[in-house]
Formats: C-alpha cells, structure tokens, sequence
C-alpha cells in the first residue's frame, strides 16, 4: 500500500539512472587520461584552486591541501589489506592476570602497581572475569585486588568490574569508565604533581557508568557526555558532567559537583542524584519530564544532609581532592547549592502499571 501510495518510481528508473552516472564517469576519467577510480586517489594534480567569491575565501591559502608529500610518494594512498594488527595486544591486560591469579585463587588480595598508556583497552575486565569465574561478584569484596595505575587509559577502563577488584588510576581515562561495572572500586585523580584545578579539567570521556548495576566511581575532575547512562546501581562522583547525564537511569547515586549540561535526568524512573549548583543554572539544564528537584537543606530533605557530607568526605580522601576538601570546610555553606534529583512519584507508579500489566 506504501509502495503505491508514495514511490512512484520502477527498479527500471533506478538502474537506468546509475547507468548514466557510470557513463559520465567514464567520459571524466577518460578526459584525465586515467583507467581507474583508484588511481584518482592522491592525484591532486588534477585539481585546481579556483578564486574565492569573497574576502575570506581569497585568503585560504590552499597549497598545503594541494601539495604532494614525499614521504608518501612510495606508498600505496589507499587500503591494501583487509585490516591492520590493533596496537593493544592485550599485554598489559594478561601481565595483570598472571601477576594476580594467585592472589585471586586464595582470596588473598594484594596490591599491584602497573603502567598505562592510552592503546591499553579493556583495563580490568581479564582481572574480573578470573574474579567472577572463581568467586562471584562478592565472595571476594573482603579482600579485593587492587590495582594501582599511572598514565593514560583506553577505552572501557573497569569495564564489567567485578567485587573484589579495586583500580586506581593516577592519571586519566578515555570513554567507556566502568561500563558494565558490577562492584569493586574505580577512583580515578589527577597526578599528584599537577597543578591545574580538576574541577576544571575532563578526567574521564563519555558514556561513563553506561549500564552499569553497581560498584563505585570516584573521579576527580570532569566527565564527558551521557555520563551514568542506563545507571542501574552504581555509586558515583564526578566533579562536573556534559550532556544528558543520568539519562535513563534506573537505580544508583550519582553525586557532580558541579556543573551538568543539558537535558539531566532525560527518561531517569529510578536511583537518585545530588547536583551542586553554583551558578543558579541547573534549573535550565534538567529534564522535567521524569524528574523532581528539591533543595537538600529544606525540612523533606534535612536528612539527606548527613549522607552527602560522609559521601564527599569518602570521596576526598580517596581522590585527594582539593575541591572535595575545600566543600568540606564550608559544608554549611555549599549544602544549601545541591539539589537532590528524584523521579516523579506519579511517574513511578505509572511505570509499575505498565509493567503489571504487561
């Protein structure tokens, strides 16, 4: 009914017009003198800059797009093999299992200290599986492995983290921290010699705690977009997110301290956040479809108080953060800028509806 409704057009149509298409390409590279579209890659001797129409396309200077390299004059400008060998061969990752299995056999736990670098991917997600495999998701959470780090990490670092594996990164991450994250510990600061403001500066990429059922983030700096996306358990503090965060979150806490981007708590049914709001623009950042906002120093929030202090405090000294330290000597001051984010009741309960009835 579509098909006659809106598309006019027969098969015929189509195959005559890409016909003329491969016609007219034909006729082009004939004109150039050249056999193959594959043989155009490269050769930017067949184009020419032309003038600009205006002031500011007069002064593009095109020659460096134009120019031949010499370094690639011997070297074939276009893919030769199915794929290149990846970077990360997964040393690091199987150094960290041989080094820990012991400690995870006997339920010993342990400390071990590892460089990192930004082509190590998947950081965490061999020591976990050994975890789960031998012990679950909390037999071993009493004595845990942790793993202390220096450097730049992959994507996915603490991916699918398992109870029992703490991880520590002195430095910084790239997307993905704790996706899946089940348990254990990532904390994630800055090195100890710098001297810029974490609150001010991105630690860790994007879509950060994505579907992640527990276990706790700890990162002392800014975090990328959609941060605790799909949440459904995990604890986290961030000292400032991007856009859409805690969107479509079910269960957790998540605590910024700071700024958010736009649409906060898109979709959010369940957990809850803290979101510290020095500029008075949170109110413009929110999502109100799902969600309520409320002052945390009211008399209804009056007892979240205590919990958010021990959070920032726990916090900081596991980070080392300055602005974590510095929220905790004027705490009564600060506790009146949070908001605490929580679902619509009213949207609650028509979600529990849908699923009953379902």
């Amino acid at each position: 009914v579509l098909r006659e409704k809106h598309f006019i057009g027969l098969p015929e149509m189509v195959e005559n017009y890409f016909r003329g298409v491969v016609r007219e390409t034909r006729e082009i590279l004939a004109e150039l003198g050249v056999n193959r579209l594959q043989d155009l890659i490269g050769r930017t001797e067949f184009l020419e800059a032309i003038e600009g129409r205006n002031d500011k396309q007069r002064h593009l200077d095109l020659s460096p797009i134009l120019a031949k390299d010499p370094v690639l004059a011997d070297r074939t400008p276009y893919c030769v093999v199915p794929r290149n060998e990846p970077f990360d061969r997964g040393e690091l990752a199987e150094q960290m299992v041989r080094d820990t299995l012991p400690a995870i056999e006997g339920k010993l736990g342990g400390i071990f200290h590892y460089e990192i670098h930004n082509t190590n991917r998947s950081i965490g997600a061999r020591v976990s599986g050994e975890i789960a495999r031998r012990h679950g998701n909390i037999d071993m959470s009493s004595t845990p492995v942790t793993v202390k780090l220096r450097g730049t990490a992959g994507q996915s670092f603490g991916v699918w983290n398992a109870g029992g594996l703490n991880m520590e990164l002195e430095g910084d991450a790239n997307d993905y921290v704790g996706k899946g994250m089940a348990g254990g510990r990532l904390v994630i600061y800055p090195p100890r010699a710098s001297r810029f403001e974490s609150r001010k500066t991105t630690i860790i990429g994007n879509t950060c705690l994505y579907g992640a059922t527990g276990g706790t983030l700890y990162a002392s700096g800014l975090a990328g977009e959609r941060f605790a996306v799909r949440n459904s358990g995990a604890f986290a503090v961030v000292e400032g997110i991007g856009d859409h965060g805690c969107e479509y979150m079910t269960g957790g806490v998540v605590v910024v301290l700071g700024s958010t981007g736009v649409n906060f708590g898109a979709g959010m049914t369940g957990g809850c956040a803290f979101v510290l709001d020095l500029d008075h623009g949170f109110t413009d950042c929110y999502n109100p479809e799902m969600i309520d906002i409320q002052r945390v120093n009211t008399d209804a929030t009056a007892l979240y108080l205590g919990y958010l202090r021990r959070i920032i405090r726990d916090f900081t000294d596991q980070t080392g953060s300055h602005w974590g330290a510095e929220l905790l000597r004027d705490f009564p001051r600060y506790a009146g800028r949070f908001w605490l984010v929580k679902p619509k009741a009213s949207e609650l309960e028509t979600l529990l509806d849908n699923v009953r009835q379902r």
